[in-house]
């Protein structure tokens, strides 16, 4: 028996990266159909849920979707054709509105009935133990609610890094929040010693495959997901320290550190425990929704 899965996508590639992960790790569990929507909005969804059903789809037996855009349609489908709803990260309207939400223990939510926290966000990333130890990966994020953004300064921390480190082949990957202040003062400065890559630029895969091929890596504070998927990859993980807005992952960040899975730039004086299992936040989330919603289904 296959379970009938809609997902919901919002075309953001770190949000669907997340949808995708899930997936994967939930045909380890059970056989799939899966049928992929995009995100319509609160009034197409309004107007749908007023006309006449002619579609000829069978009914989900789950819903699931990441990003605030994704949310009403995992809603209004749920309403109009039943199944489970499910939502990746903490969602914009009440979680008591979902079936399960998906969250990281960084949001400090409250465990309750329909909430299963992860360790950080869950990603496809896995360590195949094949990294090329000539290979220096540095990903920079950009402006968030949590930390200030400084071009010059983050610019300042890779010169560093690139002069400590020659030995290296280092490329940058950057984000859709790093500023075009930031690209014009780094090609000014680093010419073409240096390989930057915009998102918009490279192929979907691009980011996984560089993430789990280099062995040695540097990440921006501001940019959880990268710092845990670069963790997940078992690669040699230093943090370029930011300056501080609030104080939400001042914990995440110091646990991490004093498990030694990370060092930061102001703190390299350990050797770190690389991470080699297998079984990621993603494989934990889709065993759990395996259990809770499908086991009895199909037993």
């Amino acid at each position: 028996m296959k379970i009938n899965v809609w997902v919901i996508l919002d075309q953001k590639r770190g949000h669907e990266n997340q949808t995708k992960a899930l997936i994967e790790s939930l045909r380890k569990f059970t056989d799939l159909k899966v049928n992929i929507f995009y995100a319509s909005g609160f009034l197409s969804n309004l107007i749908y849920l007023f006309k006449k059903k002619n579609d000829q789809l069978i009914g989900p037996d789950l819903i699931i979707g990441a990003g605030h855009n994704t949310h009403f349609d995992i809603l209004f489908k749920k309403l109009i054709h039943g199944g489970k709803s499910i939502v990746i990260m903490k969602p914009s309207i009440p979680m008591l509105f979902f079936d399960l939400c998906i969250i990281p223990k960084h949001d400090h939510i409250t465990n309750k009935k329909n909430i299963f926290q992860t360790n950080g966000p869950i990603n496809n990333i896995v360590n195949k133990k094949k990294q090329n130890k000539s290979m220096g990966l540095i990903l920079v994020g950009g402006p968030s609610k949590h930390y200030i953004w400084d071009s010059m300064f983050v610019i300042n921390a890779i010169e560093k890094i690139f002069e400590k480190n020659k030995h290296l082949k280092i490329i940058v990957g950057t984000s859709r929040r790093t500023p075009l202040k930031f690209y014009n003062e780094f090609k000014k400065i680093f010419k073409n010693k240096i390989k930057i890559y915009n998102p918009d630029d490279v192929s979907e895969d691009w980011l996984r495959r560089k993430i789990e091929t280099c062995k040695y890596s540097w990440v921006t504070q501001d940019s959880i997901s990268m710092t845990y998927e670069l963790i997940n990859a078992g690669s040699y993980l230093t943090c370029i320290e930011l300056q501080k807005k609030t104080k939400k992952f001042n914990a995440l960040y110091q646990n991490l550190f004093e498990e030694r899975k990370l060092n930061f730039i102001s703190k390299q004086n350990r050797d770190l425990l690389i991470r080699h299992s297998r079984f990621s936040e993603a494989d934990k989330s889709a065993e759990y929704i395996y259990n809770k919603f499908i086991k009895n289904k199909i037993g």
